[in-house]
C-alpha cells in the first residue's frame, strides 16, 4: 500500500538525507566528484556530512514554507519530493511558483508509479494555494522528462551558453545589413515589448498594465546594471527590419555577457536572420573579453534551442512548468 506523509520527524529528515545523497553520487555525478575535488581525502561518510552541511544551508527545512513529501510502501520508506517557493523569479515572472527541487524513488521501489504519485501530491498542494509549479530537469534525462510532460509539463525556458575562441567568426549572410543601435527606437520598443507580453501570458493571465510595468521593471533593471551592453538590428536590402539583438554584462559573472533580448521579424529567413544576429553578438562579446555567451531562451522567443545547439550553444536542461492558476 502507497501512502505519502509530510516529513514528520528527523527519522523522516535522515532518510530523505539519506537518499539525496545517493542520488548526488549516482545520478548527479558532476557535483559529488566536485566535493570529493574539494575535500580529497574525505571518506564517504565524511562526503555525506558535506552534503548535509551543504543542503541544510542552502535551504531552511524548518519553514512551513519547505515541503519534503516522503512515500511508503507498506510502511517501509522508498522516496521522497522536496519542493517550495522557487527562490528566484525572471524578467516575464509576475510571481514565484511552487519549486521541485529534488524528487528521487529508491531503485527497488522504482516503476510502481511513486514518482508520478509524488508529484500529483506536490501538485495538489501548489493547486490550493493556488500558484502553478516548476521544475528543472537535465537534458540527459529522458525518463524524467517524459514522465513531466505525461504529466502535462511544458518546457518554459533553456538555459544555454557558448564558449567562445578568440578568433573572430566569418560573418556573411546575402543580403542583410547589421547595424550598431544607440538606443531603443520606438518600433523596435513595441516589437519586444510584444514578445515581452507573450512570455508573461505564458504563465499567466496578466492584464496589459501589469505586462508594461513588468516591461518597464526589465528594461530599468537591465540599463542600470549593465556595465557593458549594446544593441544590434539586421534589414535587408530595402531597408526593411528583419531583427535584433540586445547583448550585454551577464550581472553573475565578470567573464559571461548574455543575451537580454531577441526580436526576430516574420519572414521566411527567420533562421538566417537568428543565426546573423548571434554571430554578431558573439563577436560583440568577444571583443569586449568576456569569454562566454549565455541566453536563457523563452518557449515564447523567435527561435529555438536546436537552432542554437547548431550553432555550438550547450544545453544542460530545461526549466518546466506545469500551468494551474
Amino acid at each position: 500500500m502507497l501512502e505519502i506523509r509530510e516529513k514528520l520527524n528527523q527519522d523522516d529528515m535522515d532518510f530523505f538525507l539519506r537518499l539525496s545523497f545517493w542520488a548526488l553520487k549516482t545520478l548527479r555525478k558532476s557535483i559529488f566528484e566536485q566535493i570529493m575535488k574539494d575535500h580529497p581525502d574525505a571518506t564517504e561518510e565524511e562526503a555525506f556530512e558535506v552534503h548535509v552541511k551543504e543542503t541544510t544551508e542552502y535551504m531552511d527545512f524548518s519553514d512551513p514554507d519547505v515541503k519534503v513529501y516522503i512515500a511508503f510502501i507498506d510502511g517501509e520508506r522508498c522516496g521522497y519530493l522536496w519542493m517550495a517557493t522557487r527562490d528566484s523569479m525572471d524578467a516575464w515572472d509576475c510571481e514565484r511558483p511552487q519549486w521541485i527541487y529534488d524528487i528521487v524513488v529508491e531503485p527497488r521501489f522504482q516503476g510502481r508509479g511513486i514518482g508520478k504519485a509524488l508529484m500529483r501530491k506536490g501538485e495538489e498542494y501548489a493547486r490550493n494555494l493556488p500558484s502553478n509549479i516548476g521544475l528543472f530537469v537535465h537534458s540527459d534525462n529522458d525518463s524524467a522528462t517524459a514522465l513531466y510532460r505525461r504529466e502535462g509539463y511544458v518546457v518554459k525556458v533553456t538555459p544555454m551558453s557558448k564558449k567562445l575562441e578568440e578568433i573572430t567568426s566569418v560573418i556573411s549572410e546575402d543580403g542583410m545589413i547589421v547595424r550598431e543601435l544607440d538606443d531603443q527606437p520606438s518600433f523596435l520598443r513595441d516589437l519586444e515589448l510584444n514578445r515581452f507580453r507573450k512570455k508573461v501570458l505564458f504563465s499567466v493571465d496578466a492584464d496589459d498594465a501589469l505586462v508594461l510595468a513588468r516591461f518597464a521593471e526589465h528594461l530599468d533593471r537591465t540599463e542600470k546594471t549593465a556595465v557593458k551592453s549594446q544593441r544590434f538590428a539586421a534589414f535587408d536590402e530595402a531597408d526593411i527590419f528583419l531583427g535584433s539583438i540586445w547583448v550585454g554584462t551577464s550581472g553573475f559573472s565578470d567573464s559571461v555577457a548574455m543575451v537580454y533580448g531577441l526580436v526576430i521579424a516574420d519572414t521566411h529567413r527567420r533562421l538566417e536572420v537568428g543565426r546573423l544576429l548571434f554571430r554578431i553578438a558573439e563577436d560583440w562579446t568577444r571583443g569586449e573579453e568576456f569569454s562566454t555567451l549565455y541566453v536563457l531562451l523563452h518557449s515564447e522567443d523567435d527561435l529555438d534551442s536546436e537552432s542554437l545547439r547548431f550553432l555550438g550553444y550547450a544545453l544542460p536542461g530545461f526549466f518546466m512548468e506545469k500551468r494551474l492558476k
